[in-house]
């Protein structure tokens, strides 16, 4: 077999084993505007890609935005999050698992 016929078969394999969160795990998440203060860091260090970035879309929190905390403490736009989690049951960034539909 061809290794690319094998790298087809392990995508669809994992693909088609995609579950999404529970919408309970999802409602239960912290939700807060953000500031650097809930980032983790003061005004002078909002260089720090782990909490000022989004990793989903890439793009800088902003003031007052809207985020959401995994149970690993990692933030995220709500609106980037939400759809994540709509088809994974784990954190975007460590691959924490929350609980799923299944």
């Amino acid at each position: 077999m061809a290794i690319n016929t094998v790298v087809a078969l392990s995508i669809d394999a994992y693909e088609n084993k995609r579950v999404g969160a529970s919408r309970s795990a999802i409602d239960g998440l912290k939700r807060e505007a953000y500031s650097y203060k809930s980032g983790g860091h003061d005004e002078a260090d909002k260089t720090a890609l782990d909490s000022t970035t989004c990793v989903i879309c890439m793009e800088k929190f902003e003031a007052g935005t809207l985020v959401t905390y995994m149970p690993c403490t990692h933030i995220f736009h709500e609106y980037c999050l939400i759809p994540w989690l709509q088809e994974n049951h784990s954190c975007p960034l460590c691959r924490f698992e929350i609980q799923s539909c299944s």
